[in-house]
This record gives C-alpha cells, sequence and structure tokens, in this order.
C-alpha cells in the first residue's frame, strides 16, 4: 500500500539498498535525493520534476538513499521496494493503453496492471486467458497480504459464441465468481470486473465483483 504526502507537505523516505522509489500525483511533485555525508550540512539533489498525472519510477539505488518528496497543490503517494508501483486510483488518474489479448494466452503481469484487458477473437468457441502464477505476480508487485488491485476485462468479440474464459493458475492464484465473460453480443456484461488480493507469499485469489 502507498503512502499519502498531504497537498504541500514534505515527506523524508529512507529507501533500502536495492530498491526505488514510485511516486503519483495529480499535480507537479518534486523529488529529491539527499547527497552528501552524515553529520555535515544537508544537500539535495533534484532527481525528478515530475508533471502532474504522471508516475515517476527512480532507478534502484545500490547502496539505498533517503529522498525528499515535495508535494503541490493534490496530495502525492509513494511507495518503495524492488519493482515500487503506485496501485491506488487517485481522482482523474492517468490510464495508460489496454492490453490487447486474442485467443488463448496467459493473462501478465503488466496486463493485469494496466488496469484493462480488452479481449478480441473470432474463434467460435470460448478461449482461456489464464490468471498470472502466484509466484510471479508477487514478484512483479511491492503488496503485502490482503492489499489488492482493481482490473476490468472487455470482451470485444461479436459472435455469441466467442466468450472469454478466466482460468486459474493452480492452488496460488484461484479466481472466485463466474469465469466466463460473454461478448459484445451480449453488452453490457461483456465487461467483467475484477478484484486481485495478496493472500500469502505467493499466493493470490482473484474475485469477480461484477
Amino acid at each position: 500500500m502507498s503512502t499519502y504526502v498531504p497537498p504541500y507537505g514534505l515527506a523524508r523516505v529512507l529507501v533500502d539498498a536495492g530498491d526505488r522509489i514510485a511516486t503519483y500525483s495529480r499535480e507537479s511533485i518534486k523529488v529529491y535525493n539527499l547527497a552528501g555525508a552524515p553529520n555535515l550540512v544537508e544537500e539535495w539533489d533534484l532527481l525528478a520534476e515530475v508533471p502532474a498525472d504522471s508516475e515517476y519510477r527512480s532507478p534502484n539505488f545500490a547502496a539505498g538513499a533517503t529522498i525528499g518528496i515535495e508535494a503541490g497543490e493534490a496530495e502525492a503517494l509513494y511507495a518503495t521496494g524492488i519493482t515500487a508501483v503506485i496501485l491506488e486510483n487517485v481522482g482523474q488518474r492517468r490510464q495508460a493503453a489496454a492490453t490487447a489479448m486474442t485467443v488463448t494466452a496467459n493473462i501478465t503481469p503488466a496486463g493485469l496492471l494496466s488496469g484493462i484487458i480488452i479481449g478480441t477473437h473470432a474463434a467460435g468457441a470460448t478461449q482461456n486467458y489464464t490468471l498470472p502464477a502466484g509466484a510471479t505476480l508477487d514478484a512483479a508487485l511491492e503488496m503485502a497480504v490482503d492489499e489488492s488491485v482493481d482490473w476490468a476485462l472487455i470482451n470485444a468479440s461479436a459472435a455469441a459464441a466467442d466468450t472469454i474464459t478466466i482460468l486459474q493458475a493452480g492452488a496460488d492464484h484461484i479466481i472466485i465468481g463466474a469465469p466466463i465473460v460473454v461478448s459484445a453480443n451480449g453488452a453490457p456484461a461483456n465487461t467483467a470486473m475484477y478484484r486481485t488480493r495478496k493472500t500469502a507469499a505467493d499466493t493470490f485469489v482473484t474475485y469477480r465483483l461484477a
């Protein structure tokens, strides 16, 4: 889960060796790196001036770092970790391009994190989209137990027979709820909403919400 910095607030964040920091805000923010030796006058180097509605991800700090975050007119969020991503949706957050899928394939962690997957096929039979394996998803996320991420699947296929079935990835990533998403022939039910929750290390459950 990300940490909030209030509007016009300042945050001082210790980043462990090998980790990075990610930030997001609806307004522009500044990210600094503390330079110089301990016990000397502090000097802050500007790492990035992040535009409004943009996510910043630093490189991994080999020796760790002390990072300063200066929020603007809106609250800012930050997260640290080996991969470090901002999972929360804050106001009018930027939406990257949706992930396109066609016939039977595995859903990648990046596809799930894009927030929207659009499936289109004309196979005349249901196509299986398999959830990421628990270990694969855990390696791609910085999530604590009981944190979650929401995402949607839109089945843009035309024919009634062109359904999509969400399959679980073994016992380490199961699905609860109806697994079949109808085609655009059955719109508006062709859009399914999911919440993927971490239940233990390398273990997830995905709930169909709608």
